[in-house]
């Protein structure tokens, strides 16, 4: 597919100029160089890939549209520069990026937003793919690590207690079960002969739990669905808000270490469920929730930093601009 022409990326000079950085413009062009922060260099190929990152597989086309063009290119060159100054400083001073940080930080967004439809709505709300989500979460790991190394980021016990209690709404969350699965798929074509088939199957799987096979071995060994397969059937907690279908509602109104019924989901395939734990409805004790409560804690923290110390950042880098991107 023949992707726009950059030249609008000429524009980049003033944008970043209104970052603050020192800008100076390169003595010779470069057409595979936009720009270079503290010597790291932006190519095109880097820029447009950041494009289409901040906005999905449409952007390039939008990068097309006058009236679209310069607020991308503008949100684009903004967020390249900001993540190459905090990259190159957490190099300089030599310092790492626990990945317990990037965990707990996803743990976090996973929480509020629960499940495939959940995760989904919210990076549709946000126009944000996944992989521009995972940039987000170790560009404010990045960021927090270099806050604390500069002493401006303390926390402690009574800090993350005041703001749980300040913000209990945020821990208000619904019932959620956490599930496992046995999946068995219908034979492509989906006729009545390999509908029933696939019904026959799993029946035969959920009997042999009856009778008192471990679920896990069954899954296992038998499960179509091959990542929850290997986990022994789990596929985490489900939320009651994301309930709709039948086979859905049926896992909501069973016990802990029951299972639901046999359930045709479309015409994909057949499958039933264990409950193996359930949360009821309402604002969590702070004991259960300490750890995400100071997740949410440094968040906010963060947030209220950022922008002071990012435009330090920038303003204390070198940022070259190549010219002649018109063509």
């Amino acid at each position: 597919m023949k992707t726009a022409p950059l030249r609008s990326c000429v524009v980049i000079l003033s944008l970043v100029s209104s970052l603050g950085g020192g800008v100076v413009a390169a003595p010779r062009p470069q057409r595979e160089i936009v720009a270079t922060v503290d010597g790291t260099a932006i190519t095109r190929d880097r820029f447009e890939e950041e494009l289409k990152r901040w906005g999905g597989r449409k952007a390039l086309k939008k990068l097309a549209r006058r009236s679209t063009r310069r607020q991308l290119v503008e949100m684009t060159t903004r967020g390249l520069v900001r993540q190459i100054v905090v990259q190159n400083e957490l190099k300089r001073r030599a310092l790492t990026i626990p990945s317990s940080s990037i965990e707990a930080r996803f743990a976090w967004f996973r929480l509020r937003y629960p499940g495939v439809r959940g995760f989904h709505r919210y990076l549709n709300l946000r126009k944000m793919s996944e992989a521009r989500l995972l940039d987000e979460i170790r560009f404010e790991a990045g960021l927090e690590r270099l806050l604390r190394a500069d002493g401006k980021l303390k926390v402690d016990e009574a800090a993350v207690r005041r703001y749980y209690e300040s913000h209990r709404f945020l821990f208000d969350w619904p019932l959620r079960v956490r599930v496992s699965q046995i999946v068995i798929k219908i034979a492509l074509p989906p006729t009545d002969v390999n509908i029933a088939r696939a019904k026959s199957h799993i029946e035969a799987l959920r009997a042999r739990y009856l009778k008192g096979e471990r679920f896990e071995n069954l899954a296992l060994q038998y499960s179509q669905h091959r990542p929850s397969a290997g986990r022994g059937g789990d596929i985490g907690f489900l939320d009651e808000k994301m309930s709709r279908a039948a086979w859905q509602r049926d896992l909501f109104d069973t016990k802990v270490g029951g299972i639901t019924k046999t359930h045709q989901r479309y015409r994909t395939d057949f499958v039933f469920y264990k409950v193996t734990a359930r949360e009821e409805r309402g604002v969590r004790r702070y004991q259960d929730v300490r750890s995400f409560a100071r997740q949410a804690y440094l968040a906010s923290v963060v947030a209220t930093l950022r922008g002071a110390y990012l435009g330090e950042l920038v303003r204390r880098a070198r940022i070259v601009v190549q010219p002649g991107l018109e063509e």
